[in-house]
């Protein structure tokens, strides 16, 4: 049989084909193996070997001098309250403010104090279809608490102005509370939630700084080392997140995931994960076509996102800086900067601004003159 040419050349080609496809497989288990591995050297890295796990261990290891964190649910309690601000808005004449008053935004906070602690689910998922209406209803609140109450006529007596100035101090401390107790400590949306919210409190707490009220400068310094940093909250949130990945893989929730797929997603993403504010980022061109996984996990913007928490981790300490300088100022004392952070002065006679080593410039904050 073996004596014809074209048996001797099929059953040739079909070994070379047979060791080809021997090699591939080998090659294609050893880089399942090679990814296990890996993962499992993730997992150790961050000390939990779940996303759930990881979760919990995040609101079980968080800072004491931190706001107690609350379940994020607890918002829709406060839906009649955005509800009566804006039928009362609708009935009346006046343009712009709030009317939610300062004891209303006391008893919602007293309300919070007294829910429950915030609890890790026992399945960590990326859908939360409250997320977007607990998100407007903070909005609401966040905006009266940023906002004076009523508005003034120009007739109110020092003892009047003194009082609103207090009742404006208090309700900017109840919002503070309010974003760091419900969105701190969660998943990547709840942190892009909270950098946003917490943007607006700290350009109100900037006003708010120029009244050089030294009572609230104490207080105000007391807040804001109470607020975890933009930079370690955007961290945990990236990598509870990857275990979500890692963990839907392990159960099957991602069978289109193969082994090539996955070693680019740990290629790539990982790194990320562990240390996004590192010199280099690699990886960050589009997927090839064979990583479905990191196609469909790369659905936001890691750079701009990461640009965004920077920032705002300068702006807090720039914040805190002019908190700091400002009671000194009052005091009579010179204020020396913390490593990190430097004291410009700016051309033109502007007043002297607070800027972060490293920082971007446009999270400068200008001292009240």
């Amino acid at each position: 049989m073996f004596h014809q040419r074209w048996i001797r050349n099929v059953v040739a080609l079909s070994a070379v084909l047979l060791v080809i496809s021997f090699c591939f497989w080998a090659y294609m288990a050893a880089v399942s193996r090679g990814n296990q591995k890996r993962i499992e050297s993730y997992r150790h890295q961050l000390g939990a070997d779940s996303a759930g796990e990881l979760y919990a261990l995040s609101i079980e290891q968080r800072d004491p001098q931190l706001f107690e964190l609350r379940d994020v649910g607890l918002l829709s309690d406060f839906q009649f309250i955005v509800d009566q601000e804006i039928e009362v808005r609708s009935n009346s004449e006046r343009e712009g403010g709030y009317t939610l008053t300062t004891n209303q935004l006391q008893e919602m906070l007293l309300q919070m104090r007294n829910s429950p602690q915030k609890q890790a689910p026992e399945i960590v998922d990326l859908t939360n279809p409250n997320m977007i209406n607990s998100y407007r209803i903070c909005v609401s609140l966040v905006g009266a608490c940023c906002q004076s109450q009523g508005t003034s006529s120009g007739t109110l007596t020092g003892e009047q102005t003194l009082l609103a100035m207090k009742a404006d101090q208090e309700r900017w401390m109840i919002g503070v509370e309010l974003i760091e107790s419900v969105y701190s400590g969660g998943l990547l949306l709840d942190e892009m939630c909270r950098l946003s919210l917490l943007d607006l409190l700290l350009n109100r707490c900037i006003e708010l700084i120029s009244s050089a009220d030294p009572d609230f400068l104490e207080q105000a310094a007391a807040i804001l080392a109470r607020i975890k940093m933009p930079t370690d909250g955007l961290v945990r949130a990236l990598q509870i997140e990857s275990l979500i990945v890692l963990d839907q893989i392990e159960s099957g929730g991602l069978p289109f995931t193969g082994p090539f797929d996955l070693r680019y997603y740990l290629d790539r993403q990982i790194p990320i994960y562990l240390d996004p504010f590192g010199a280099t980022m690699p990886g960050l061109g589009e997927p090839p076509f064979y990583a479905v996984l990191s196609r469909l996990t790369w659905r936001i913007n890691h750079e701009g996102t990461i640009a965004i928490s920077r920032r705002a981790g300068a702006r807090l300490r720039a914040v805190r800086g002019a908190v700091d300088a400002t009671a000194a100022r009052i005091r009579g004392e010179e204020w020396i900067p913390p490593a990190g952070v430097e004291l410009l002065d700016s051309p033109g006679g502007v007043a002297p601004r607070i800027h972060i080593i490293g920082g971007p410039e446009e999270a400068d904050v200008f001292l009240p003159r």
